[in-house]
């Protein structure tokens, strides 16, 4: 190698570098080597080379076949399946809801078309194992590799993705553990158990749902989805909030609860409510749905562009209130009454987790990780505003109310004092949730966007806060080659 060429491979190396160093947030107290830095700003989402999993493919493919022979046997009986076998006229289905249970059956292999096809996938996969050759071209050289098993075995720190950005966070274990804990020291939204509730809330679940059966308010169906044989315990983690702080950031508590007794109880609940909140006069979808809803809006020069923010939404609804709210969604609803009991008896069913080896009940609020909990805190903030926001005689001044779970997005035509005192009418209505106010009468950020007046007309920019950091799945990832290439072509559109 000349010399010129080492000093450019030299410069390549440390613009490298610098871009890892950017990507990777250390504030513990170890010392990452340049190997290490390197590796962890591949993202977590990184997929290391290796050759196939023949055993593995083989499973999916015949997971993939079943599913194939199944869909074509019952392609014909649609019309004569009867979600129950019985008659349920008053209350919840599993194919109503958009669900289904597992199935054991094997359907026969009657179907021409479909087995000929099968036969084919079957052939070029016994000739893909003919003509394979082991992986060669590596996405990790052998020092990254055993540098990422290290980093693995490391317990003196503790590495998770950063809150609300694509940083990868190396924190001291025994801060991660502190923070945790500091959030659960709070024993009016969290009791400390003496053991493992599992079992207890199983039978107080299996009997909700034996009593509900008979009763008409679920199939037979919808009652074996709810019951979960041999769960596991959901499980207590923290996203680091750098944008918070960045020497000591707190931390969001997410629950994962897959696989866990309540589970499926939280998707049923989600898919029965969801329309509920979808349905609000407020309700924004997205960043792009928002985009929809300005394209088309006029300012004028006195227009304040404002914003709200639910401090802690979803551990501030109180079990009671959130209750209350429920009830009074589904009374209005063609849900049968004692469907509405079961609903109420469910959304409030036992929030548990594991940390450590403690478990944990969780007294107020929703656990942030749990399927239901946007579509139940959507709900809550839905049934407020009809209830005091749009009766307000402030609202008068509102020209644009839009909301995202916990964050509104408001045009307002009355002074900013006035501005001033709807936030605080807010904050006494709902003593238990705090609303936080931001507003301008040029430019605010919402969202990923930040909000800009151009003439009468809004325009909108991509919103970057200072720790955001540009954590993209890397092209040489072992990932799926399509899911790549959509990822890096997304990228470059945008």
């Amino acid at each position: 190698m000349s010399r010129t060429e080492y000093h450019n491979e030299d410069k390549k190396y440390e613009r490298q570098l610098t871009n890892s160093k950017e990507l990777v947030v250390n504030i513990s107290s170890v010392v990452l080597s340049d190997v290490e830095v390197k590796v962890l700003s591949k993202g977590l989402s990184f997929c290391p080379s290796n050759n196939p999993d023949w055993f593995g493919m083989e499973g999916d493919l015949q997971g993939y076949f079943w599913r194939l022979r199944l869909s074509s046997y019952f392609s014909d009986k649609a019309d004569s399946l009867n979600a129950d076998g019985g008659n349920v006229t008053k209350g919840f289905t599993l194919r109503e809801v958009g669900l289904y249970n597992k199935s054991n059956f094997q359907p026969p292999n009657r179907n021409h078309f479909v087995e000929s096809y099968i036969e084919l996938v079957q052939r070029d996969i016994e000739k893909m194992k003919n003509i394979f050759r082991p992986v060669t071209a590596q996405n990790l050289t052998s020092i990254e590799r055993k540098t990422l098993n290290a980093l693995a075995e490391k317990t003196l720190i503790t590495i998770k993705p950063a809150d609300k950005s694509g940083a990868v966070v190396v924190m001291d274990s025994s801060k991660y553990r502190a923070e945790i804990l500091r959030q659960l020291d709070d024993g009016l939204l969290y009791e400390k158990l003496s053991c493992n509730p599992t079992l207890c809330f199983q039978r107080e679940l299996q009997l909700v749902v034996s009593d509900s059966l008979p009763m008409g308010l679920i199939d037979h169906k919808l009652s074996e989805y709810l019951i979960v044989e041999g769960p596991v315990s959901p499980v207590l983690y923290v996203l680091p909030k750098i944008h918070k702080d960045l020497t000591n950031p707190p931390g969001r508590l997410i629950v994962t609860g897959r696989g866990s007794l309540l589970n499926k109880t939280a998707i049923f609940l989600d898919r029965v409510l969801r329309p509920y909140a979808t349905s609000a006069m407020s309700y924004i979808r997205d960043t792009n749905y928002f985009l929809e809803k300005i394209d088309d809006l006029t300012v004028y020069e006195t227009t304040i562009l404002a914003s709200f923010d639910v401090v802690s939404l979803y551990t501030s609804i109180e079990h009671d209130k959130g209750l209350e709210v429920v009830s009074c969604v589904l009374s209005g609803s063609d849900v049968a009454p004692e469907c509405a009991r079961l609903m109420e008896f469910f959304t409030f069913f036992f929030y548990f987790f594991l940390f450590g080896d403690d478990f944990f009940l969780q007294l107020g609020g929703t656990a942030m990780g749990s399927n239901v909990a946007p579509t139940y805190a959507n709900i809550y903030m839905a049934v407020q505003e009809d209830r005091f926001v749009y009766k307000s005689i402030l609202w008068r001044h509102v020209r644009a109310w839009w909301r995202y779970i916990d964050d509104i997005f408001l045009l307002w035509e009355g002074s900013s004092e006035e501005l001033n005192n709807i936030q605080t009418d807010l904050n006494q209505i709902y003593p238990e949730l705090q609303f936080t106010l931001t507003y301008s009468t040029t430019q605010i950020q919402f969202l990923d966007t930040l909000v800009y007046k151009d003439g009468n007309k809004l325009r909108t920019d991509i919103f970057v806060k200072e720790t955001d950091r540009n954590g993209l799945l890397l092209f040489d990832s072992n990932h799926p080659r399509r899911m790549v290439i959509i990822a890096t072509v997304g990228c470059q559109k945008e």
